[in-house]
């Protein structure tokens, strides 16, 4: 089996790849292939590369925490290509909860200077696209380098997402 860090170092930006650490062991597969590779030791999800970081690997389970991190804003297949709350009961749109957490909780503690925008796609719908004033859109697709953002992520407890959820869009109203 090959060791994690020369497999990671073989995936190219524009073959991203999905990451699920579990208390055990991480999966992945290759995006750009299709194939799958096999279960590995636990390591730091810090040492992951973040653009398609997800903190459980069942949709059906709630996670205790959901992590965002900031360098998802600079890829298309971020934020688990989109899809890093789909624990969230169905009711919601998870996508525009999505947005909403990275432009209230997330784009204010970035020491740079961000602008997103919102897409409506089946891959990461907030990206960046400008940093400091430079052009970043590139960078969705591995074609620039990309530039450092800090802090790297942000931690929010699956509950306290629930509970906002519910506040910015209740079951009884249209999403605002």
């Amino acid at each position: 089996m090959p060791d994690l860090k020369s497999l990671i170092g073989t995936v190219t930006p524009l073959s991203p790849f999905l990451m699920t650490p579990s208390s055990d062991y991480i999966t992945g597969v290759d995006w750009g292939t299709g194939d799958s590779w096999a279960k590995f030791q636990t390591v730091d999800p810090l040492t992951l590369p973040p653009m398609m970081l997800s903190m459980h690997d069942d949709e059906d389970e709630t996670p205790a925490e959901v992590m965002l991190c900031s360098a998802c804003l600079l890829s298309k297949w971020g934020f688990v290509d989109g899809d890093v709350l789909d624990w969230l009961p169905s009711r919601f749109d998870r996508r525009q909860v999505l947005c909403r957490l990275v432009r209230e909780y997330l784009l204010p503690v970035l020491m740079e200077r961000v602008e997103v925008m919102e897409i409506v796609t089946n891959h990461n719908p907030i990206r960046a696209v400008t940093v400091d004033g430079v052009d970043v859109e590139a960078c969705w697709y591995g074609e620039q380098d990309r530039p450092t953002l800090t802090p790297a992520h942000i931690t929010l407890s699956s509950a306290q997402v629930l509970r906002l959820a519910e506040v910015w869009f209740p079951a009884d109203s249209s999403p605002p």
